[in-house]
């Protein structure tokens, strides 16, 4: 009951307009053959689910290289690429009056949004992939391997954020001001980066990528074609329907600032890492040869509220709230062949229908 009366409300928040006549499109991968089992998904398939997330998070995470502590104000996010340069630049929220100021102001004004979310931001707090399930059919039996992988990249998520917390330990709210009175208990540790927002904004990358893109990962002349998660934020071509997939995960994140567990800057910043991380993974897994750098800019954005409408993705210099600065050539990163084969099992549970 809980559940639905939050999937209810949310669906009333992040639903715009609803014109019938315009549909998902059509992800069916009609040139690229179905995968042949190799050897070691022969004997994959054969494991228990724990097992098979275990090898499945220990392949993702060696995408990435070990986190070290901030440098020059900034923490940076690599992949496995020899490319020096980071997948993301997370600069260090550091507070002063006037910035703090105008964060609790941003919170007192989202107290007024609790009654209404209070279903969403109570099943959040452990379960967010059924709100995806609202959007695109996920199921145990049929979507296997979706779900395998968009799991796994919520502990992937966990896994990278918590050192970064640790290192930059930003307090959360409640430590500056009583008033507050968050309406969830307010987590041990630290508020910065959001790791709802930062798992939010991944699995949303990631699904869009798997269900809404109908190239993304086929093998045409054994070249795949880049994604970049910007495609999520544009305009749909005429006759498909906008997808829902970055408002729901804005409104997960916005949620946690609601609750006055959060400030928007930790979401801001949490957006830029999940994009980033979602992108890269979607590239690499699906045969990509370059994915995105990004940095983002919190000097700008102290007195922007976080939310849907305020996100865009945009070069370097530009107005946009994440910034995407060049790509990196993944030529030389090793992707698990198992990840290879688990990518395009999913990609092909996550066909929408066709219309005859």
């Amino acid at each position: 009951m809980l559940l639905s009366q939050a999937l209810l409300t949310t669906q009333q928040g992040i639903t715009q307009t609803w014109d019938t006549r315009l549909l998902r499109p059509v992800t069916r991968i009609s040139e690229e053959p179905a995968p042949s089992d190799t050897a070691e998904f022969k004997v994959f398939k054969k494991l228990e689910m724990l097992y098979q997330e275990n090898l499945v998070d220990y392949h993702l995470q060696n995408l990435f290289q070990p986190l070290s502590p901030p440098n020059a104000g900034k923490i940076g996010l690599f992949s496995q690429s020899a490319d020096s340069r980071p997948l993301l630049n997370l600069p260090v929220l550091a507070f002063d009056g006037e910035l703090l100021d105008q964060q609790l102001q941003m919170i007192k004004a989202s107290v007024l949004m609790r009654d209404e979310r209070m279903e969403e931001i109570l099943v959040q707090q452990t379960d967010i992939m059924s709100f995806y399930g609202s959007l695109h059919y996920l199921d145990g039996a049929s979507t296997h391997y979706s779900l395998l992988l968009l799991e796994s990249l919520l502990r992937l998520g966990t896994t990278l954020e918590m050192p970064i917390k640790m290192w930059i330990d930003t307090p959360r709210p409640s430590a500056f001001t009583s008033y507050g009175q968050p309406i969830i208990q307010t987590p041990t540790h630290a508020s910065y980066p959001s790791g709802h927002a930062t798992e939010a904004f991944a699995i949303a990358t990631v699904l869009y990528a798997l269900a809404a893109v109908p190239n993304v990962g086929e093998q045409k002349r054994g070249a795949a074609k880049n994604f970049n998660a910007a495609t999520a934020f544009a305009p749909p071509p005429a006759g498909v329907e906008p997808t829902l997939l970055m408002r729901l995960a804005a409104r997960i994140a916005e949620n946690r600032t609601v609750a006055g567990v959060h400030y928007p800057l930790d979401s801001f910043a949490g957006a830029a890492m999940g994009i980033a991380i979602g992108e890269y993974l979607v590239n690499a897994l699906s045969g990509g040869t370059e994915t995105g750098a990004y940095k983002i800019d919190l000097s700008r954005l102290g007195s922007t509220l976080f939310e849907y409408e305020r996100l865009a993705i945009g070069p370097a210099e530009s107005d946009a709230t994440i910034e995407r600065v060049g790509t990196l050539s993944l030529a030389d990163v090793q992707v698990a062949p198992l990840l290879q084969q688990i990518w395009r099992r999913a990609r092909r549970e996550m066909q929408a229908a066709q219309l005859s």
